[in-house]
């Protein structure tokens, strides 16, 4: 397995330029969906030269299908050939064929990138198969949904449960480390507050078992332990380590509207909404803002998001938050209006966007002080595009993007 790594390292370093986010941003030329692939391996002449002067990539993956295929209808319903592919900026660098026949699922949630490469699971024939850059590094037996993915000193560390949903394996290279018959992991990759999904670095996240009441714990330093969670409190709706310390979202009592995010010694209310269900609640990775999914009083679904001693941020009734990121001090949010996005949100001010999509919450980031998000027009003739902060990269795919990962060196 650590044999293997160094080869596809280099393979990979020869495709790929490195990305300046900031050098192209006045570019708006449209993209030619469809477009011919380039030849993606390039002589390496002048890499040493490029990472001493740059210091950040920001990737992009993307599911591609035949430039005669309308991937917006679908007819197909998914069962037609394509590829995952993988940009650097605006140059594509790798290319795998996926989806029917293959060994590669062109699902958005079964590919993410880890230190620079494409790493994919897929279920087939009751097997989970590990790919990396379209290899295949390792299968074992049982389908599983990955809702954490780490890849450290060489190792392949995953996080999975049955469809069931119920159960979860800790796997190294596809043998079991640490397994729960009937624990529920906390965490996702489809949620922003777990931007490298439920399995932290370290190896460690937090997983509840039972049911009225339910049990919480954390694993950490290769055990289970369980998790205290604040007397008296009502549902608990996250639970994550920050630092090494122990944080929970729950209901300020079980019959209150208020949340209580609870952070080692110290313990946050927030109130003054008035909501008639909460759905969801979450601790953003710094462990100082928050965010909730409620069900307000007059039946709409809406998004909060605070920040200690601030006035909430919130949906209003023609346009909804669909998902929040922060940095810092610095917030960032992506609105809709019905199926499309309307506004992007960033910092206090609202900059509009028409006739585009937005996939997943991999699909954004805000990093280095800038947002970088990927959309895809709903008009055909249209490619999607990178967003960074109110200027547009055009993206020769015709299909749609499904992360944007950022690498800082």
């Amino acid at each position: 397995m650590k044999r293997l790594f160094p080869v596809l390292a280099a393979l990979l370093l020869a495709a790929c330029k490195l990305f300046d986010p900031f050098e192209d941003l006045h570019s708006t030329s449209p993209a030619r969906p469809g477009a011919t692939p380039r030849t993606l391996m390039t002589s390496t002449t002048g890499i040493q030269q490029t990472l001493r002067q740059r210091d950040t990539i920001v990737y992009i993956t993307g599911v591609e299908y035949p430039a005669s295929y309308d991937w917006r209808r679908d007819s197909l319903d998914g069962q037609t050939q394509c590829r995952l592919v993988v940009f650097a900026g605006q140059r594509r660098i790798l290319e795998v064929p996926a989806g029917p026949g293959t060994a590669i699922s062109a699902e958005p949630d079964r590919h993410r990138i880890c230190d620079g490469h494409l790493y994919t699971d897929c279920a087939v024939g009751g097997e989970t198969v590990i790919c990396c850059d379209g290899f295949e590094l390792f299968r074992y037996d049982g389908e599983e949904v990955l809702c954490g993915f780490l890849v450290s000193d060489g190792e392949v560390y995953t996080l999975g449960y049955p469809p069931s949903g119920r159960g979860f394996h800790l796997r190294r290279n596809g043998t079991p480390v640490f397994s729960s018959e009937s624990g529920v992991v906390c965490g996702s990759p489809e949620d922003s507050s777990y931007p490298d999904g439920a399995l932290g670095a370290g190896l460690q996240f937090c997983y509840y078992e039972g049911d009225n009441p339910r049990r919480w714990f954390c694993y950490r330093g290769g055990r289970s332990e369980e998790l205290a969670v604040p007397q008296g409190s009502g549902e608990v709706y996250d639970a994550k380590l920050i630092d090494g310390k122990p944080y929970v979202a729950c209901r300020l009592t079980p019959s209150s509207s208020a949340i209580c995010y609870y952070g080692g010694s110290q313990t946050v209310h927030i109130q003054g909404f008035s909501v008639s269900q909460i759905l969801s609640s979450s601790i953003m990775p710094d462990g100082l803002h928050f965010k909730a999914s409620c069900i307000s009083t007059s039946g709409l679904v809406q998004m909060f998001f605070w920040w200690r001693g601030m006035f909430p941020i919130y949906s209003s009734d023609d346009r909804r938050f669909v998902e929040f990121y922060q940095e810092g001090g610095s917030v960032a949010g992506i609105l809709c209006r019905g199926n499309t996005v309307c506004a992007v949100y960033r910092d206090g001010e609202y900059l509009p966007l028409d006739n585009v999509r937005f996939l997943r919450s991999p699909c954004a980031a805000l990093c280095g002080g800038r947002f970088f998000a990927a959309f895809s027009p709903t008009e055909r003739h249209l490619s999607p595009f990178l967003w960074v902060e109110g200027k547009h990269l055009a993206l020769a795919l015709n299909g749609y993007p499904t992360g944007i990962y950022i690498k800082i060196n």
